[in-house]
């Protein structure tokens, strides 16, 4: 989350200079805030409580200059995160406080409530291996591509998964079956927005979400040295535990023997096959089953379990849609 421009951003101060203006400018400067409030109705609610003498106003005209132009740039708002017409302090917004001790308003910078909403989604995303910010810009990216002119009717197959999680998620549909795809014209970047807008729509409906890079995280869980393996075995649990399943490059997973079936991924699959859990799984290229199975040779005992676990799991779905974004 560290990376994301929305989210943990260190908090930021806003500076306080002092503006001497001649009369005639701040006469106008005056007229112009007072018109701005008398306009704004929510920035007079909010100001108007704050005028505490005679001379806060007088004492307030660079803040409030300041916290006009934040209200005008937010009159733009698309109400969409990634497209807050701010250059700066993107999903912030100017909050006024008084100051006794200056008789003066201040302003400080607070998340929006769109930027709030969206915390609050991620929150529920945990692990997540991909970061909030590519799962946020490309599950973004590829929805705004989908409901972009007849683009659902031509990328048939990723608009049924899409719709299918959406009624799932919104109407408490039943989950059945989870799917393993691939989009082979689109490559493995869309089987990826893919997944991360699936696990997007979930964790918005209050859904908890883990969402695992799947070699990389198995290769950790099996690695023999403990400072490696250790993190993944904490979060283990959380892949068990969570309500969606997210398993990005699911085919990849490499150096599976007998002993790491039985202690992690048995237990693993097993458990998301109770009923309610929610799986899906994206792959390099299709026949990822079999991919599975046969690019590990030292499974020797539980390849049958493992085939059955996997196809109990999960229909493999082709998807042949291009990449239209």
């Amino acid at each position: 989350m560290k990376n994301n421009q929305f989210i943990n951003v260190e908090q930021m101060q806003v500076k306080h200079v002092k503006v001497e203006f001649d009369e005639k400018k701040k006469l106008a400067l005056e007229e112009s805030i007072q018109a701005f409030l008398k306009d704004d109705v929510l920035a007079l609610k909010t100001i108007k409580p704050l005028l505490i003498t005679g001379k806060t106003f007088e004492n307030s005209l660079g803040e409030l200059y300041s916290y006009q132009m934040d209200r005008n740039e937010c009159l733009s708002c698309q109400k969409k995160l990634l497209s807050c017409p701010k250059k700066v302090r993107k999903g912030y917004v100017l909050v006024p406080y008084y100051e006794k001790e200056a008789d003066r308003i201040r302003l400080t910078p607070q998340p929006c409530i769109h930027l709030n909403e969206m915390n609050r989604v991620l929150e529920r995303i945990k692990p997540c291996d991909c970061s909030h910010t590519s799962l946020v810009v490309d599950a973004n990216s590829l929805l705004d591509s989908l409901l972009k002119g007849d683009n659902i009717k031509k990328q048939q197959g990723l608009s049924s998964v899409f719709l299918s999680a959406l009624n799932i998620a919104k109407k408490n549909e039943k989950a059945g079956k989870g799917i393993m795809f691939s989009t082979v014209n689109g490559g493995s970047d869309l089987s990826s927005s893919l997944l991360r807008l699936l696990g997007y729509v979930y964790a918005k409906s209050e859904f908890s979400v883990a969402y695992i890079n799947a070699p990389k995280f198995f290769s950790n869980l099996f690695s023999s040295y403990d400072n490696l393996s250790f993190p993944t075995i904490k979060e283990l649990p959380l892949l068990m535990k969570a309500d969606v399943l997210l398993l990005e490059n699911l085919d990849k997973i490499v150096y599976l023997n007998d002993e790491k079936l039985d202690k992690y991924f048995f237990p693993l699959l097993r458990e998301r096959k109770k009923e309610g859990k929610i799986n899906y799984a994206s792959l390099e290229k299709p026949k990822g089953i079999n991919t599975i199975i046969y690019s590990n040779r030292r499974v020797l005992h539980g390849k049958d379990e493992l085939y059955s676990l996997l196809s109990d799991l999960f229909d493999e779905k082709v998807i042949q849609d291009l990449d239209l974004r």
